[in-house]
């Protein structure tokens, strides 16, 4: 099991240009966050069940191939040592519906993919900070 002091996170996306974007934001937002990377849901599984990871957050992309985000909820959502941890989807475009229904499947929350890094850093803040962030890098 991986014991930290601090707050540890779980990117999961397939494409390597925004697990990039988003590990520079965290080191930004919050420097002494453990950040790990898949991608794909079943390699961020292995880290959970096999590996014993357990982060404070999981971001998973909910339309990433094999399996899909959404699966990848419904999954952890049946194991007793990663029901409570917060996953967090995001996607270019969610329908209405898909909403819904990732809230119901026990999604912490859903944001629309913000791959430009300031973006990624005012959602960060959400989850990093005590409070919003100041002044952004240009």
């Amino acid at each position: 099991m991986v014991d930290m002091s601090s707050k540890c996170c779980l990117f999961i996306d397939n494409d390597i240009r925004n697990r990039n974007v988003f590990s520079d934001a965290m080191e930004y937002i919050s420097p002494t966050t453990f950040c790990f990377m898949a991608s794909t849901a079943s390699e961020a599984l292995f880290m959970l069940l096999e590996e014993r990871l357990v982060p404070s957050y999981i971001f998973v992309e909910l339309n990433i191939p094999g399996m899909s985000g959404k699966e990848f909820l419904k999954e952890i959502k049946q194991h007793e040592t990663l029901k409570d941890i917060a996953v967090i989807i995001h996607c270019t475009s969610p329908r209405p519906n898909e909403i819904l229904e990732l809230k119901e499947l026990g999604a912490h929350a859903i944001y629309f993919r913000p791959y430009q890094f300031n973006g990624i850093c005012n959602m960060l803040t959400l989850y990093f900070t005590d409070q919003m962030a100041g002044i952004l890098p240009n």
